[in-house]
């Protein structure tokens, strides 16, 4: 069983009256562990319907970051300010 780093992004802004569009940035990044056991149809890399903190994966991007080394996090480091704190307790404790 591994982890996928899934991301919670904020919706584009489209101003009503036309003109420019600003993008949507990342909301929080969550963990989901992979098991193909229990996902029918599923790979290795395809995340349950919940992170780890129970919210619905399925609407959120899949970040393609893997950790180099068994010490490393499983966030990147860059985007450590958006890790989800249930997430990471819920690794953290398992």
């Amino acid at each position: 069983m591994s982890i996928v780093v899934l991301m919670e992004t904020e919706p584009l802004e489209v101003p009503s009256g036309g003109g420019n569009w600003a993008p949507g940035g990342i909301r929080a990044l969550h963990a989901a562990r992979t098991d193909p056991s229990v996902i029918e149809d599923s790979v290795p890399e395809d995340p349950p319907e919940r992170t780890l903190c129970g919210a619905d994966a399925r609407a959120m991007e899949r970040h393609g970051y893997q950790p180099e080394q068994p010490s490393a996090t499983w966030y990147p480091q860059n985007l450590e300010g958006w890790v989800c704190a249930r997430c990471d307790a819920a690794l953290r404790n398992s």
